[in-house]
């Protein structure tokens, strides 16, 4: 496996060790124990339950984060179809049997009805699909208004829009928070997802026309916007994301952006 390839699974992960990922597992993982569906509520303890269903939602969400981006990889950010398709294959192949193996060691000591590998097997196809369609529902929603999806590639961006989003599939939606060099391609980076485009940084920078940004590290831009705060650790400065990305910050941009106050 290339350093390109390791680096983009890296990037994918990230969001996983912030401190809104971590309240957010606990948050979910409390609600589902309190709730107990698919049988594990009745015979089962507080305490079982917790630890349970916090394996399941934290294994599960990595799992399909890194297949998600294996899938991206493979056959592009644009064919959403396809890539829901293969999502959902490959969570059912990959997280079903960690999941009857996580059934069957952590609740084997409850009642009976535990639920078998084909019944476990349609619960994960079945909820990655509902995921998968929120996942698609969610950019459309604007306030109580669902906005459609734009019908034909030729639908123009709309006016402000900066130069770089004609390059990117006719279904994205911005503003693009961040752009990353990877080889002779761009990570273009927006709310709905990661877009390659095949170009130079410095020219995908160019077309970000209108939007205020900086340059953080020769492999990184960031849109001002979407920068929260600024994180110092062992020595190693790096901006955190309102989307939980976090962008390195090499020493020759130190100065830059610390006269801008994002420092």
């Amino acid at each position: 496996m290339s350093q390109q390839v390791l680096e983009t699974f890296s990037r994918a992960l990230v969001p996983f060790l912030t401190r809104n990922a971590v309240i957010f597992w606990c948050m979910t993982a409390a609600v589902i124990a309190y709730a107990g569906p698919f049988g594990t509520f009745a015979g089962y303890g507080w305490f079982e339950r917790v630890v349970y269903w916090s394996a399941v939602v934290v294994i599960s969400n990595v799992f399909g984060r890194v297949i998600d981006t294996a899938v991206t990889l493979h056959v592009g950010p644009g064919n959403r179809l396809l890539r829901d398709a293969l999502l959902v294959a490959g969570m059912t192949a990959c997280f079903t049997p960690v999941l009857w193996a996580l059934t069957s060691i952590l609740i084997k000591s409850g009642p009976g009805d535990e639920p078998g590998i084909l019944r476990l097997t349609l619960y994960v196809s079945t909820i990655t699909l509902v995921i998968c369609g929120i996942r698609r529902l969610l950019p459309y929603v604007r306030g109580n208004q669902i906005v459609p999806p734009r019908e034909d590639a030729a639908t123009p961006v709309e006016a402000d829009a900066p130069g770089l989003m004609r390059r990117l599939p006719r279904d994205a939606r911005g503003p693009v928070l961040r752009l990353s060099g990877r080889g002779h391609h761009v990570d273009v980076v927006t709310p709905d997802g990661v877009y390659a485009v095949r170009m130079r940084l410095s020219d995908a920078i160019a077309e970000m026309d209108g939007v205020s940004g900086h340059i953080t590290h020769r492999s990184h831009w960031v849109a001002e916007a979407a920068i929260n705060r600024a994180e110092r650790t062992d020595g190693k400065v790096q901006l955190l994301l309102r989307n939980g990305d976090t962008v390195p910050v090499s020493r020759k941009y130190i100065a830059s952006l610390h006269e801008r106050e994002l420092i």
